[in-house]
């Protein structure tokens, strides 16, 4: 009996640590600078590195514009002269896998000697430790053409061509690569205006100095360089996380419950959330809600319009019935929601789901849910805490399904997502966290 008990909790335990290593924290830092222009830095979430205070880190007004960038246009932008003062923000240190950082740049001047500006630190919170990896570089040629570069630590800088301009702004991604085949074998990479929403693309530059890999990294550090060899400009929308995806998220939009209450087959409806920081325009970015009924070749497709606040749901439903049930108009009318549970719904980009691209889903294409661990048939599956972007492929990690659930026990229009016992205080992955109602056995 012991032996079977200890299997079960083995098994139990690894499902858990399963669903916390895909579902948690893929998001760990979110910055866009959105405080009072002509304020210092360190009086928003940032440490002062070591102890200079000279040209003291100032946030500038108006925020960097990167078309698509999910970090573009928002709050304000850092001004970062070439010496001085430097600084860091903390977040869950991170160990094995892989870590990404996305920022916007801006470079106004530089030198032909070169300095770094922004890389990862081993420490989330110590004033003192200088132990930096994945340093990103500029330098310019005689002819002010600008060359952006990498290096793991104090190494050799690999720089690309001097085909890049000053006053203009850059996307760039670093990837920090744990190996742990020995010491020293971490890999950095850069990408320089990769596509927002494709898949990772090779890097355009790697680091190829030799150094230690220290004891992981835990905080982006922001450095003003040498007086003769740092560069002076602006950085914006800065995002720390787990997956491509999540660095480079092309639109914080997602399913976030689908309905059939099993005392009123008229209150059905289909939630959205908002998880970005921006209100996302529906109408313009064409989207379709599109329902196929027990997978076979009826279908339902209705265009998404309207606007949708950030850390906001936006609620489609139907007409009259739809008020009568929760006392309140949906965001949406529409006929297409009449899914018994056992349909599968689908969010399309670009047209419907003839034309457009797959974006969301809720099921499984070609395929009738019924018995199937997405079935909802009475009932509703809320979008687990900790998600925070689209899936083009179902997961059961992503979802909790309550069947049988009545009127009385829905709620559209709140996310309240599904919080699992073993959620971190840390939890800083979620960007609107402080918009959304958590369950009563969340943190």
């Amino acid at each position: 009996m012991k032996s079977i008990y200890s299997f079960k909790k083995f098994l139990l335990t690894g499902i858990l640590l399963t669903i916390f290593s895909l579902g948690w924290s893929q998001t760990l830092l979110v910055e866009n600078f959105d405080y009072t222009s002509g304020a210092p830095l360190l009086d928003d979430n940032w440490l002062i590195q070591q102890t200079s205070t000279t040209n003291p880190l100032t946030i500038a007004d108006g925020g960097l514009i990167y078309d698509g960038y999910s970090g573009s246009a928002i709050g304000n932008a850092l001004a970062m002269m070439n010496t001085g003062q430097d600084a860091f923000r903390g977040f869950e240190k991170q160990k094995e896998g892989v870590l990404y950082m996305s920022v916007l740049v801006n470079i106004s001047a530089a030198t032909t000697v070169g300095d770094y500006f922004i890389s990862f630190k081993e420490s989330s919170t110590s004033t003192t430790n200088t132990f930096y990896r994945g340093r990103l570089w500029a330098m310019k040629d005689a002819s002010d053409n600008l060359a952006l570069g990498i290096s793991k630590g104090s190494g050799t800088v690999v720089y690309t061509d001097f085909t890049y301009s000053l006053n203009t702004t850059y996307l760039l991604v670093l990837k920090y690569t744990f190996n742990s085949g020995a010491d020293d074998d971490d890999v950095c990479d850069l990408f320089i205006n990769p596509v927002i929403g494709d898949t990772e693309p090779l890097p355009t530059v790697t680091a190829t100095d030799v150094q230690s890999d220290g004891s992981g990294l835990g905080s982006v550090l922001i450095r003003q360089g040498g007086s003769t060899s740092g560069a002076t400009l602006t950085v914006d929308g800065i995002r720390v996380a787990q997956s491509w995806a999540h660095a480079l998220p092309e639109m914080e939009l997602f399913i976030s419950e689908v309905a059939d209450p099993a005392d009123n087959a008229n209150a059905r409806f289909v939630e959205l959330f908002n998880s970005g920081a921006t209100t996302i325009d529906l109408t313009a970015a064409n989207l379709y809600l599109s329902r196929q009924s027990n997978g076979g070749t009826t279908w339902g497709d209705v265009q998404i319009t309207g606007t949708v606040d950030a850390g906001k749901t936006f609620v489609l439903g139907l007409a009259t019935t739809f008020e009568a049930a929760y006392g309140f108009a949906p965001d949406q009318v529409t006929s297409i929601l009449s899914s018994n549970g056992d349909d599968a719904y689908f969010i399309y980009k670009g047209g419907d789901h003839t034309t457009g691209t797959l974006f969301d889903v809720y099921g499984a294409l070609d395929t009738d849910g019924t018995g199937l661990p997405w079935e909802f048939l009475d009932g509703r599956a809320e979008r687990n805490f900790g998600v925070n972007l689209p899936n083009t492929i179902w997961s059961a990690l992503e979802w909790t399904v309550t069947m049988p659930t009545n009127v009385a026990g829905f709620n559209p229009g709140v996310h309240a997502p599904v919080a699992d016992a073993l959620a971190p205080v840390w939890a800083v992955g979620y960007p609107m966290a402080a918009n959304v109602s958590l369950c009563k056995n969340s943190i």
